[in-house]
């Protein structure tokens, strides 16, 4: 039940601040990225290294819990969505899924919300989970285009979503959101 520690897309670290200005891999502004960056509009004076997936060494679950462990990818998070049973329920008072799987092994995912800047948005009610993929997909755009964002397990059961909603989704990878590890196979 415990929400765990926040980090930005590709920092290992937690801080009490998350923003573009102090993002480890931006020059402090929406289109200066140095590092994960597909399309060079988005990157600090035209840079692009189409790097779409966590490097080991910015991956904060493998840092943090060691060689075994890493954060999940798209791929498997498709397949939690669709091969797993989602109840909305509460453990020891706090809100979250529980997520089922066809064998009946299971994870609560605690609605932990974000922290943007420093401040803790939508905890109880909205979760948002790091993935170790980049998206190519701009939501707000409505296209690809390389956009810098980080990729998320996003879900939410709140008076906008009264039959709750869980998906995969992209969120601006400077701030603060939770991770849920996963065992590497190899």
């Amino acid at each position: 039940e415990h929400f765990g520690d926040y980090f930005a897309w590709g920092e290992t670290e937690p801080k009490s601040n998350y923003s573009i200005s102090n993002y480890k891999w931006n020059n402090g502004d929406e289109t200066d990225f140095t590092k994960y960056c597909i399309n060079s509009i988005y990157g600090y004076n035209g840079f692009t290294d189409d790097k779409t997936i966590l490097d080991k060494e910015d991956d904060a679950a493998y840092v943090n819990w060691g060689d075994k462990w890493r954060m999940p990818t798209q791929i498997e998070l498709v397949e939690l969505i669709y091969n797993c049973k989602w109840e909305w329920t509460t453990s020891n008072n706090v809100n979250g899924y529980l997520v089922t799987g066809l064998n009946g092994n299971s994870i609560f995912l605690p609605a932990a919300g974000r922290l943007t800047r420093n401040n803790l948005i939508d905890a109880g009610t909205c979760g948002r989970y790091w993935l170790s993929n980049l998206t190519e997909y701009d939501t707000y755009a409505g296209a690809f285009q390389g956009a810098p964002y980080g990729s998320e397990l996003f879900f939410c059961y709140n008076e906008y979503n009264p039959e709750g909603i869980y998906e995969l989704s992209e969120y601006y990878r400077e701030y603060g959101l939770t991770i849920r590890p996963v065992v590497s196979e190899n």
